[in-house]
């Protein structure tokens, strides 16, 4: 089973050039809701902390971190976690957040 997670990042990560291509919905001017981070893992908690250490880490969550939401959904495929890690970044980015996600 997997799960998909958020990740909330500090205001500042709004200052990424990263952050700002992955949300062309935004404009520079724009000042999102929050920025955040999505992902799937079988681990969540070991995953987060992961990027935490530095360990196959995202940048944005090892430097801006600030709390996560470890179980948003579950899915009992890999595929299916993708499809709805995916969801959840579009779903967001149409509410107005900052969305960093890896698909």
């Amino acid at each position: 089973m997997y799960w998909i997670y958020v990740v909330q990042l500090a205001d500042e990560a709004w200052d990424e050039k990263d952050l700002k291509e992955a949300n062309p919905q935004l404009d520079n001017d724009d000042v999102p809701i929050s920025c955040v981070y999505v992902g799937a893992s079988s681990q969540p908690a070991k995953r987060v902390a992961e990027h935490l250490a530095g360990e196959r880490s995202n940048r944005l969550v090892q430097q801006y971190f600030q709390r996560a939401d470890y179980r948003v959904r579950k899915a009992f495929t890999w595929e299916k976690a993708k499809e709805i890690e995916e969801e959840i970044a579009r779903e967001l980015r149409e509410k107005g957040h900052a969305v960093y996600s890896k698909t």
